[in-house]
């Protein structure tokens, strides 16, 4: 098991609220796995927690054989993660730079680095920017620099916040072919996202939190759209709970939804889980075949 994390409680400051309380969490090799879950579940605070940000008020984060705070050292050279890239780089430094500096934190330097940074470069489509001060990149090209900088790591655990957040289609595809390739290579990742284009990288699961807790829920595979329908709703779109539908892929308005359905799976599938949320279908409009 590459990640274990047994009853997990964590706070902020003196609230009395646990963020999350007694949380489990098991990922084995070459997993995948998308963390759901509406604003202020703790997504964010998870991933803080399994990269070694914050520690937690009791419990236990294994990261191989190793104890995330009782060998913090060890445990850290077994991950990497993308979590600030707006606020983690030196704004001076190019491109480039940031990459050399962070990877000789890890012990990597000279040739290793060099071809180490020209695949993460190349990988997220950056060659052309290797020399430009971060301070002069886009919003979105400096996403792609948090997760060049991640995935430019050797390691078996990618941890990442929202990765496709701020990017384009292209950027996003390059997003997912790192996913499966590090995937492919016996490596872990988890993140967090409300995109649910998202969840098509998932080796068959999700984490769903609620309550402070952790839901691993199953989750086919999307290789391809069959349907899209446009649904007519009465009942409360709670953004918490219909984030847990994710064939949910656009909220029109109160009242209508428009849902993908996904290769292996049927429109009545679907309409159970939006019955379980207290949603009540009205209507099903065609939005056509893709």
């Amino acid at each position: 098991m590459l990640v274990k994390a047994m009853n997990v409680t964590l706070n902020y400051g003196k609230s009395i609220s646990p963020v999350l309380s007694g949380l489990h969490l098991k990922v084995s090799s070459g997993s995948v796995l998308p963390i759901l879950g509406g604003n202020g579940t703790g997504k964010t605070t998870l991933l803080k927690a399994l990269s070694g940000l914050l520690r937690p008020r009791t419990g236990s984060i294994m990261i191989g054989e190793s104890d995330l705070y009782k060998s913090r050292k060890i445990a850290l050279m077994h991950l990497s993660s993308s979590l600030y890239s707006e606020r983690s780089f030196y704004y001076r430094l190019s491109a480039l730079e940031n990459l050399r500096y962070f990877l000789s934190l890890r012990g990597i330097y000279g040739i290793k680095a060099s071809e180490a940074i020209n695949l993460a470069l190349e990988r997220f489509d950056l060659q052309t920017l290797a020399d430009t001060p971060f301070m002069h990149l886009s919003l979105g090209q400096r996403k792609k620099l948090g997760l060049a900088r991640a995935f430019a790591a050797p390691v078996g655990l990618y941890i990442l916040d929202e990765p496709t957040a701020n990017l384009d289609t292209k950027a996003c595809d390059l997003v997912y072919r790192a996913i499966a390739e590090a995937s492919a290579n016996g490596c872990s990742i988890l993140f967090s996202t409300h995109n649910v284009a998202d969840l098509a990288t998932s080796t068959g699961d999700v984490i769903y939190l609620k309550g402070g807790a952790a839901m691993r829920v199953p989750l086919e595979t999307r290789d391809s759209v069959t349907a899209r329908k446009r649904l007519r709703i009465t009942g409360s779109l709670d953004p918490e709970l219909i984030v847990s539908i994710p064939e949910v892929s656009t909220v029109i308005s109160p009242s209508e939804v428009e849902v993908d359905i996904p290769v292996g799976k049927s429109l009545g599938s679907v309409l159970l889980a939006l019955e379980r949320i207290g949603i009540e279908v009205n209507e099903v409009i065609d939005g056509g075949d893709e």
